[in-house]
């Protein structure tokens, strides 16, 4: 099925115009991600710096003693990091 919707929007395309999305859509891109990291490394370390990024928050509630702030700070922290964890699993079935 998926070689008849390629199929289809070829038809639809202007060889002149669209050459880059005719031969995109044809077969997959595996190009890698220009620079030093990896997709999963990047999607593994946003989630990270996202976390991190919690911190000061954090630290000021312990500065200022509200353990409900604290408690629900360090629970996102915990769910970022976890969903950083499974982003970069699926990031690594991607680029398989």
């Amino acid at each position: 099925m998926p070689d008849e919707q390629s199929e289809d929007i070829e038809e639809y395309l202007d060889p002149d115009l669209d050459s880059d999305l005719s031969s995109t859509t044809s077969q997959h891109d595996d190009k890698p991600l220009p620079g030093p990291f990896s997709l999963t490394q990047l999607v593994g370390g946003i989630h990270l710096l996202t976390a991190a990024a919690v911190t000061p928050f954090l630290w000021i509630a312990y500065q200022n003693g509200n353990l409900p702030q604290m408690a629900s700070l360090g629970g996102l922290m915990i769910l970022i990091i976890i969903a950083g964890a499974a982003a970069s699993r699926i990031a690594a079935r991607r680029v398989d």
